[in-house]
């Protein structure tokens, strides 16, 4: 027992945003873990990252807006030492959908108000088509780079029963149909 040796743990080093080839991850998020090899930008690459980095900047939301990050890309990309971590690249990337949900969570809460103001306390009638021509157009002007005109209506109608707060008998509803 007096030769046994005590055990080296070896710790684990922490990855860094760069890696053997002297390229550093330039969107880096320390919250990811196997982060793999540090690959140069293509052309198209980049100018994803940077179209990504200006519609980050003018987010109020700090979730999307990612201002540790957009900080650290720089103008213009150096071959030899800015790169990216595929995870990293991908997180960055897909946050923007945030951006669409956004978009059409905007839309939906117009859609909403329209449909309490308009149809219930009013109780009025419009077809799903005329709501759904209502959501585009407010899309359309309000996030252009969302607008899709091949928005489903039944998709909005859906949307629409799934929100319980509209199918609740309601005092105005009440008092303005016959019984």
């Amino acid at each position: 027992m007096a030769s046994e040796k005590p055990v080296n743990l070896k710790k684990h080093k922490k990855r860094r945003p760069s890696d053997s080839s002297g390229r550093v991850c330039i969107i880096h998020n320390s919250n990811l873990s196997n982060y793999g090899d540090v690959k140069p930008f293509t052309e198209i690459g980049w100018k994803k990252i940077c179209d990504i980095k200006c519609i980050r900047l003018q987010s109020d939301n700090p979730k999307i807006k990612l201002s540790n990050i957009c900080e650290q890309i720089p103008e213009a990309p150096n071959d030899f030492c800015h790169g990216y971590h595929r995870p990293c690249y991908q997180t960055f990337t897909r946050r923007t959908q945030s951006k669409m949900e956004e978009a059409h969570s905007q839309a939906f809460h117009y859609i909403c108000d329209y449909v309490q103001k308009h149809i219930i306390e009013n109780a009025t009638v419009e077809r799903m088509t005329m709501l759904r021509e209502k959501y585009l157009t407010y899309l359309q002007s309000k996030y252009p780079q969302e607008y899709n005109p091949n928005y489903k209506t039944d998709k909005l109608k859906q949307k629409l029963q799934a929100t319980e707060t509209f199918w609740r008998k309601s005092s105005v509803l009440a008092t303005k149909l016959p019984k």
